[in-house]
């Protein structure tokens, strides 16, 4: 099998080796469901496929996009960037081409705000041993569950996966590279994205319109309700699938925590997934696509009649491409 290059590209210097091996599948997966996709081939071993309709498992319209990475039959040399500038927002278009991508989706939780005085961010992002950005919130701070797992990867093309932990645990990782994000979808191929809203809590409310009550950020909430989505997981030990969902649009209603998992597990049949940052976030790039080389529909614009468009990016601190 062929391995996936990863290089972790920042403006800070770059340092450090490390290794760490994926852990075994505890339940292999078979998807059990399929989707009409229109396909696209990238570049060799690289897949854009688009789906944009009805589907009645979640009774609802939904856009959603992937990109399908098939490491066996790459024959040349790929690569994931993942560009972080804290004094300076870009889109991922503008990332992406930074860098000479291929193509490029939004990575992890950017939320970066003022508190007490001093800048606070929300994830852990480390970068060839780096750690260059961290969460140093408080455990019980409204933010902090925001990386419940990570994805990482080593620049000897040998250790790539995704990983539930801490913010302890992911600075240590013994690799030179890590993404976190939450919530984890697809753990040892289980499908924990299902539990992480609890159905049988009398603190968790049971209805939408209940749960639209909440701050906007609890996590119940946040994951409980449809939003636009950005999901990364490995199918086998041979691909890779970014996946972007669109919402908040009557063409593209998003989707929940659960539903998620349900089209990374049995749509897609992923024995390891974790959510990214969504919402107005959600981004996926192409090079030479038609337009601004935005594939997917961002929430940030639509057209006068309510239609969905490619428009609106909104400028981020991170996301993950591939290299040529």
């Amino acid at each position: 099998m062929k391995k996936l290059t990863i290089f972790l590209l920042s403006l800070f210097p770059l340092v450090g080796m490390a290794q760490i091996q994926r852990h075994a599948i505890t339940q292999e997966v078979t998807p059990t469901k399929s989707l009409t996709w229109e396909e696209k081939n990238i570049a060799e071993g690289i897949v854009l496929k688009s789906f944009l309709g009805y589907i009645d498992d979640f009774k609802s319209q939904q856009s959603i996009n992937v990109l399908e990475i098939d490491l066996d039959k790459s024959d040349k040399k790929l690569a994931i960037s993942h560009v972080y500038d804290l004094d300076r927002y870009m889109t991922i278009d503008s990332m992406s081409m930074r860098v000479d991508a291929i193509a490029g989706i939004n990575a992890t939780y950017a939320d970066a705000f003022r508190e007490k005085g001093h800048d606070r961010t929300i994830s852990t992002v480390k970068v060839d041993g780096e750690v260059l950005q961290t969460n140093v919130l408080p455990f019980d701070h409204i933010y902090s569950w925001k990386e419940e797992g990570c994805f990482y990867f080593s620049n000897d093309r040998k250790n790539i996966g995704i990983l539930r932990g801490n913010r302890a645990v992911y600075q240590n990782l013994p690799v030179e590279n890590v993404i976190s994000g939450s919530p984890m979808l697809i753990e040892h191929g289980i499908p924990v994205g299902y539990d992480f809203v609890p159905t049988d809590l009398p603190e968790v409310p049971s209805t939408i319109d209940s749960l639209n009550t909440l701050d906007y950020e609890n996590p119940y909430r946040h994951q409980g309700v449809r939003h636009p989505r950005t999901a990364i997981g490995f199918v086998g030990e041979n691909k890779i699938v970014m996946v972007t969902i669109d919402g908040r649009a009557q063409q593209a209603e998003g989707m929940s925590c659960a539903e998620v998992t349900k089209l990374m597990y049995d749509y897609l049949g992923c024995e390891d997934a974790l959510n990214l940052d969504g919402g107005g976030s959600t981004t996926m790039w192409v090079k030479d696509f038609p337009g601004n080389g935005v594939v997917n529909y961002p929430s940030g614009s639509k057209n006068e009649d309510g239609t969905i468009n490619h428009e609106g990016l909104r400028p981020l601190l991170n996301g993950i491409a591939i290299l040529p």
